[in-house]
């Protein structure tokens, strides 16, 4: 019986252990990767490979390397359908560009793919101290009907794409995924500033 109970004590120890160095480690996720994940009790910072940039994963959500060559950041919770992807344009490549010109153009782009588009909005927001315009996206592509989350974010130096998205089906129940993880983006003092 004596040795029953210390077997359930150290079941439980060792449980309450790898919880606590699991839950809350702020090391980067793996040996090889590029970008680090910290985790913040369920919740990871996912960061841009130079740390310029970050956005919480909530829980489920992890680092997806497969949506797009060319975002910053990107992350899904493929068994739910949801997706998120950050884009950046520094303001040294333009003359003169707004962040209602930066939102209008971007979207655009997006919804030149879309089938039958449906946009509403802007919204207009303010995400950890910088300004940002929210639209949102409904469409069809590639006979998939989706819904989008575009959020322009203007920094200092930069302006920002936040893409998040789900299928049109699971919408409502994703709807405050999404927003959370748009809402959590943030730049560092490491990030670039226009001179």
């Amino acid at each position: 019986m004596k040795h029953v109970r210390s077997v359930h004590i150290f079941v439980l120890e060792l449980v309450l252990f790898l919880f606590v160095n699991g839950c809350f480690s702020d090391r980067p996720s793996g040996p090889s990767s590029k970008q680090p994940v910290l985790r913040v009790g369920v919740r990871k910072v996912l960061r841009s490979q130079d740390g310029s940039i970050q956005i919480t994963l909530p829980k489920g959500w992890k680092e997806d390397k497969d949506l797009h060559d060319d975002a910053v950041l990107q992350a899904s919770d493929r068994l739910t359908e949801k997706y998120v992807i950050v884009l950046s344009d520094s303001k040294e490549d333009f003359e003169e560009m707004s962040l209602a010109k930066h939102s209008e153009i971007t979207r655009g782009s997006i919804l030149e793919g879309l089938s039958s588009p449906q946009v509403t909005g802007p919204v207009e927001l303010t995400i950890n101290g910088s300004p940002a315009i929210q639209y949102e996206i409904r469409g069809g592509t590639e006979n998939i009907k989706v819904v989008y989350f575009h959020t322009t974010v203007e920094t200092s130096g930069m302006f920002y794409q936040v893409l998040a998205w789900t299928l049109k089906s699971r919408f409502e129940k994703n709807k405050s995924d999404l927003q959370e993880v748009t809402n959590s983006f943030q730049e560092s003092a490491m990030a670039p500033s226009s001179k």
